[in-house]
């Protein structure tokens, strides 16, 4: 009696172990999980910010070779010339008859042209068709600083030559600490594009 006692007892003891095991392993990989699941969203986030950042820096950069005849590595200038400076827009003023080529229109004297002054800042950045496509708010101070580390991108910029002896104006600009590599980009200082590295 007491040997079949004792067998019940260590059975119910073993099992009762191997549950309290069981459980702790299923919550080891619930965590797990979570944890993962957590991180992907996290590391899907800042990278969409990094990349919205990239591509204010690539539109300034741009904007900057357009108006100087090439980029800059120096992102303070970048900066400077996104709040401070102004592009020249030439604008239609009337309307053209259907009937009529802008030529004709502008021969007769019905729309005229004129040259106007515009903030680098309202054109390419603040204005209705450029806020349509941001995902987050334009910061004209910090678009050159990566939002997770908070650390400035890294820039270069340069000229190479191409094939037939053609120079090129090349730009490379790189977040300095991704979550994990490879590292956000664009640009490339062996090639001239400013591409990002990511799925466009």
């Amino acid at each position: 009696f007491v040997a079949n006692f004792l067998s019940k007892m260590i059975t119910l003891v073993m099992q009762g172990l191997i549950l309290i095991v069981a459980v702790y392993f299923a919550y080891q990989d619930y965590k797990s999980v979570d944890i993962n699941i957590r991180f992907a969203r996290q590391k899907s986030k800042v990278d969409s910010e990094t990349i919205q950042r990239l591509k204010d820096v690539r539109t300034a950069e741009k904007s900057f070779l357009d108006s100087y005849g090439h980029y800059t590595a120096d992102l303070d200038s970048l900066v400077e010339y996104v709040n401070t400076d102004s592009l020249i827009e030439v604008r239609a003023i009337g309307d053209k008859p259907d009937s009529l080529t802008i030529i004709e229109a502008i021969d007769l004297g019905i729309i005229q042209r004129d040259t106007f002054k515009v903030s680098v800042l309202n054109n390419k950045f603040l204005n209705e068709s450029a806020l349509k496509k941001r995902k987050y708010p334009f910061d004209s101070e910090k678009f050159i600083y990566a939002p997770y580390s908070g650390e400035r991108f890294k820039a270069q910029a340069g000229v190479i030559e191409v094939s037939g002896g053609i120079k090129k104006n090349v730009l490379e600009v790189v977040d300095p600490s991704p979550i994990v590599p490879p590292a956000l980009k664009i640009g490339s200082m062996k090639e001239p594009h400013i591409n990002g590295n990511w799925r466009e």
